[in-house]
């Protein structure tokens, strides 16, 4: 599948999907080892104020052995993949052994569902590790106290470009400006004015921020623009801050929660000239554990942003790639993904905040991306490139409307490489633009 060439709110779409994590039912508890979730077939629960969890799954999940001895209702856990002592216990008994050690329990194990249940602080605790309890997430978070902080001496303190110049941050040192890649085509934007990533990673932790140009304009009011983005309303709002030419908008989740990607915070930003972009802060799983200081790094950056030198160009104007040029009408912008044998090169119409934008994307490879047998022909038809080709796609009624998705192969052309055009126009106006910027296309002459 091709990648979607409606990537506008992106960032506002990741922002809003919580994945897996938001399906758990509301008074389910989850326990999470160094971030990772760990999977229980038997639910854990609540019982004196302690978590009980069912003990193979905790105890496989730490690295340990489990031995059960049916005619003393007895569970043996032993150190495997993790250093620590043997531990015993037995059903409804309030006495425990760590080694030779005997120690009294506050809740005993239980028999429920097939499984037997034991004090998860107990267990985590006898293995030397960081047991935390959130209430109102619901979740005991088991942590390796040794690990590194992610942050530990560190400020920010470097400025960092964000969207080519766009907007600027400080990171801390060590941060490494990394090129966005895509999972459907396997290329890396060369260009980094829609979409930029920033990463700190040390001591298996890492910190990433994100930005993202929106394709849109501003109504004027960033709360209304950011109810406009569908940014989700359980977020807490700050006061608008105003940076040298911009002016944004910092939001923090209610509540945290481990996951690969866990927001921290992340700002609205209004340009200029009107237009706007997010920047959001995550940490991986491992760096959970020191959320606190996160966090406050998070503050620290999202506090420095300030504005760069960089804008579009959304001028009616004729762009080049690397064997093509095309005429792009006025409030179009493009970026490109770029690969060892293709190019594909994005065009978005810079729209208000909340309207579906037009656009397209024209695929230049060695192959075609795409087999025009079985698409259902439009009976429309451009002449693109000295070649007469038809358009393929579903017309609603006839007609071209904000669903159409249209696509055009071109080729072989005669250098025997291939143009696929992919087009989801959102009126008759713009689709009649966007024909006339494909029959602009022209073929630049190899390099020397």
């Amino acid at each position: 599948m091709k990648k979607s060439i409606c990537l506008l709110l992106a960032l506002a779409c990741l922002l809003l999907c919580a994945g897996p994590a938001a399906l758990a039912a509301p008074d389910k508890i989850r326990v999470f080892l160094d971030g990772e979730e760990i999977i229980f077939d038997v639910d854990p629960f609540i019982e004196s104020g302690r978590t009980l969890v069912p003990v193979r799954a905790i105890a496989e999940a730490l690295g340990c052995l489990v031995d059960w001895y049916p005619e003393s209702d007895m569970a043996v856990i032993s150190p495997d993949l993790r250093a620590g002592p043997t531990l015993a216990m037995a059903l409804g008994s309030n006495m425990a052994y760590v080694g030779d050690e005997a120690v009294a329990l506050d809740v005993p194990p239980r028999l429920v569902g097939g499984r037997t249940f034991v004090p998860l602080r107990f267990l985590g605790e006898a293995f030397g590790l960081g047991v935390e309890w959130d209430g109102g997430a619901r979740f005991v978070l088991l942590s390796d106290p040794v690990r590194i902080p992610l942050l530990e001496g560190k400020t920010a303190s470097e400025p960092f470009s964000l969207l080519n110049g766009r907007f600027l941050v400080n990171m801390p040192a060590g941060t490494q400006d990394i090129p966005l890649t895509s999972a459907d085509i396997m290329g890396a934007n060369p260009s980094a004015d829609n979409e930029t990533q920033l990463l700190l990673s040390e001591h298996n932790q890492t910190l990433v921020v994100y930005a993202s140009s929106l394709l849109r304009t501003s109504t004027g009011e960033l709360r209304e623009d950011a109810r406009l983005a569908q940014l989700d309303e359980n977020y807490q709002y700050a006061d608008i801050k105003t940076a040298g030419g911009l002016s944004y908008l910092v939001f923090t989740p209610q509540t945290l929660t481990p996951s690969d990607q866990t927001l921290l915070g992340g700002a609205l930003l209004r340009f200029a000239d009107n237009t706007l972009a997010m920047a959001a802060v995550f940490i991986d799983a491992n760096a959970f554990a020191h959320r606190e200081s996160c966090v406050d790094m998070t503050s620290a950056i999202l506090g420095s942003i300030r504005a760069g030198t960089y804008a579009p160009d959304t001028s009616a104007r004729t762009v080049s790639f690397y064997d093509f040029s095309i005429r792009l009408e006025k409030d179009y912008v493009y970026y490109r993904e770029a690969g060892s044998d293709f190019d594909v090169v994005y065009v978005q119409k810079i729209v208000p905040v909340g309207q579906f934008a037009p656009g397209f994307g024209i695929y230049s490879g060695l192959s075609p991306s795409f087999n025009t047998t079985g698409l259902p022909e439009t009976g429309l038809s451009d002449t693109i490139l000295g070649q007469s080709v038809k358009w393929y796609g579903a017309l609603t009624d006839g007609a071209v409307t904000e669903t159409t998705n249209l696509e055009i192969l071109v080729g072989p052309l005669a250098d025997n490489t291939y143009k696929h055009g992919f087009v989801q126009p959102v009126t008759p106006q713009e689709w009649t633009s966007i024909r006339r910027m494909f029959r602009s296309i022209k073929q630049l002459a190899p390099a020397a």
